[in-house]
């Protein structure tokens, strides 16, 4: 199975698979997204040649045309904007939204004992 350049798409089978699946066998067209044959497959209800011979007297020939399949692709603006207002909300959370003596007031204090206590009873 393969593509060649210069002769076209080719498949390569063992004829005695598909004798011994009673001549019956699928094969499958693979297509690109312009409509060109990327490949072929052929496909037997049997796994390997046993040596069994065939009453049918006539081909049964299963094709399928397959042409690829576009999944789904990743939203990545709604990623970006969760990930930004995710940062906002860091950030927002991370600012002190105390006033100046509720947040020093342990430097603040001891300073002011300090002075008070260095000035004695002046």
């Amino acid at each position: 199975r393969g593509i060649n350049a210069e002769y076209g798409v080719t498949i390569v089978t063992r004829p005695c698979s598909i004798v011994e699946a009673n001549l019956e066998h699928t094969i499958n067209i693979h297509m690109d997204n312009s409509g060109f044959v990327t490949g072929l497959s052929l496909f037997t209800k049997t796994e390997e040649c046993v040596g069994k011979t065939t009453t049918a007297s006539a081909f049964n020939v299963h094709t399928q045309v397959l042409y690829p399949v576009i999944g789904a692709a990743p939203d990545v603006n709604t990623f970006i904007q969760l990930k930004e207002a995710e940062e906002r909300k860091k950030s927002e959370e991370s600012k002190d939204k105390r006033s100046f003596f509720a947040k020093y007031w342990m430097y603040i204090v001891p300073a002011v004992l300090f002075f008070m206590m260095s000035m004695g009873g002046q």
